[in-house]
């Protein structure tokens, strides 16, 4: 038998224990077969089909928070295409708890009668929908780049508790928000604050990407630079020496991101060195210091 049980929209208990990865997945525009892929690619599992990932998914220590959004937005075939493709097989999987948007939530008959439970948690619309949440990180971000840099922060840091609420921590758009957050921060000169979310960042990229992923690199890079920014050299140089290293080994000596990690090396080592940075002063052709990137 089909059941159905409602779920309060001020936050979702997952897990018990385990380790959360939650995953964001919208039914339009998309197809049951590729709803697989997206979720394959979000954990970063090596899943060519929909069986492949289910088999990683059983055997995994984690428990997967799916958020399936615009379910309502389907035609009545790609809904029944949908919940008998992808949510019943995730439901059989004891390691994954389905979340769909209360307005996303089909007709009980869509789900058939053959005795199979089929548990949806609904999150309720308002202030948690994808949709909403990106909409205010919007405002966030006007009100950043008009110079009201109180009222920006405020937003953001409201936003990444609501996502917390609606996916969980370490979710990838959580990470984008957090970069946005620390862009704020940067501005109005609070670099503790920075460092505090870019560490964040660096170990939640490194867990969900990888440590070799570009955009791991690229947060630890921005982390390097707000150690010097900071005046912790000894920081910035061990960190900014790793990023090197690491990217002339993924990227090659050429790529633009090594280059860059290069030059903000040699910065780091001319603040560490006084009389070197007066004596090379003439020939930098980029005095300016580099601002951490807060676009990914």
């Amino acid at each position: 038998m089909t059941q159905l049980s409602g779920h309060a929209a001020d936050g979702l208990e997952l897990g018990q224990g385990r380790s959360v990865r939650p995953v964001l997945l919208h039914a339009v525009p998309n197809t049951a077969a590729g709803l697989w892929r997206d979720l394959a690619e979000q954990l970063a599992l090596p899943a060519s089909s929909a069986e492949e990932c289910m088999s990683r998914l059983a055997a995994s220590p984690d428990t997967v928070a799916v958020l399936l959004d615009r379910l309502h937005e389907a035609s009545s075939s790609l809904r029944r295409s949908i919940v008998e493709r992808v949510v019943r097989p995730l439901q059989a999987l004891p390691a994954v708890r389905l979340v769909i948007t209360e307005d996303s939530t089909p007709p009980v008959s869509e789900f058939g009668t053959d005795g199979t439970d089929v548990e949806i948690l609904r999150l309720g619309a308002g202030p948690y929908r994808p949709d909403t949440l990106a909409d205010r990180a919007s405002r966030a971000s006007a009100h950043r780049d008009a110079g009201d840099l109180d009222r920006a922060i405020t937003l953001y840091e409201e936003i990444l508790d609501d996502q917390a609420q609606a996916l969980g921590n370490g979710h990838l758009d959580i990470m984008a928000i957090r970069y946005q957050l620390a862009g704020a921060y940067y501005a109005k000169g609070d670099l503790d604050r920075v460092i505090a979310l870019y560490e964040q960042t660096v170990t939640d990229r490194a867990r969900l990407l990888g440590p070799d992923h570009p955009d791991t690199l690229s947060a630890r890079n921005n982390l390097a630079i707000s150690y010097s920014d900071a005046g912790r050299t000894q920081e910035a140089l061990e960190l900014h020496e790793r990023v090197l290293a690491d990217s002339e080994r993924l990227l090659g000596p050429d790529h633009p991101s090594t280059l860059s990690a290069r030059n903000n090396l040699a910065r780091a080592r001319d603040v560490d060195n006084p009389v070197q940075q007066r004596s090379s002063a003439t020939s930098m052709t980029t005095a300016e210091p580099q601002q951490p990137s807060t676009s990914d």
